[in-house]
């Protein structure tokens, strides 16, 4: 009987033994497949929340989400939400040398994918705005009746200048030197271009006289007075690639907050204030 005893006793000892083991690799499972930001995912904007938000959005963009953010602030007074603007690329470099963004907004999923290569955006905070923009060529309020077919020989004759965004910096130079390159144009108006590194800046040259033509979005056009120049013709879409906005999160500076006013940053009522600027939805 001793000896039945002993092998009983070490029978139990073995299956406490074993269910111990069971539940210590479901619990670790468990923490390793946990999400990122679990408790992000079901957060409401809370009064008792406080902090700064800062939000670096592409120029072309600015007015919009510098209204979101007021709209946001109006709501919710104790969340502080600052707003910078620049090229998406010059935005990008600054994020990725520490500059202390929350939320950054792009115009080319580009430099979305140049940071999240670099681990540096929170995996589920990352989502493109249901909206669209397009290319135009404006001339300051001298030039009339010019198009992307005489455009050479305008420039040519007067010794004009055309505005256009830095294609490695800025992504209306991208789409813009996608469509010129389509267009068989890019190599001859490239002796008459000024590069520039924001949308808003070759806006700025046409107002004040100092280029002729610019290849801009159709947004930052109508952001100027009409008195301040000419609408000279709609580029082709079909000879550049779909201009989207991305909104995603810096992982390094993901707070609560942060993701209360992303949340708001993708709500129905944000994207009729965008499209109120002139975005088209998709």
């Amino acid at each position: 009987m001793k000896r039945i005893t002993l092998t009983f006793s070490a029978f139990l000892l073995k299956i406490a033994l074993l269910t111990i083991f069971i539940f210590t690799n479901i619990a670790d499972t468990q923490a390793r497949h946990k999400p990122m930001y679990p408790e992000y995912k079901m957060v409401k904007f809370d009064r008792i929340l406080s902090g700064e938000i800062n939000i670096a959005v592409a120029s072309s963009l600015i007015d919009a989400v510098t209204e979101i953010a007021t709209k946001y602030q109006q709501r919710y007074p104790e969340h502080t939400v600052n707003v910078s603007s620049s090229g998406s690329g010059t935005l990008a470099r600054q994020i990725e040398n520490g500059a202390p963004f929350n939320i950054f907004i792009s115009a080319s999923s580009k430099w979305i994918n140049y940071l999240d290569d670099k681990a540096m955006l929170s995996k589920d905070y990352v989502n493109r705005l249901p909206i669209r923009n397009v290319l135009v060529l404006i001339g300051n309020k001298k030039v009339k009746k010019v198009n992307i077919n005489n455009m050479i020989s305008y420039l040519s004759r007067n010794r004009g200048k055309i505005a256009l965004g830095d294609p490695n910096t800025v992504p209306v130079g991208e789409y813009s030197k996608e469509f010129l390159v389509n267009s068989e144009l890019f190599s001859k108006v490239e002796k008459y271009a000024v590069f520039v590194n924001s949308v808003r800046t070759a806006t700025r040259y046409i107002r004040l006289g100092e280029v002729e033509l610019a290849i801009v979005y159709s947004t930052d056009a109508v952001s100027l007075d009409k008195s301040e120049y000419n609408l000279l013709e709609t580029l082709n879409p079909l000879l550049y690639g779909d201009i989207r906005y991305t909104a995603a999160i810096v992982a390094e500076n993901h707070s609560l907050i942060t993701t209360s006013f992303y949340n708001y940053l993708l709500s129905d009522e944000a994207i009729e204030i965008i499209k109120k600027y002139g975005y088209k939805s998709v």
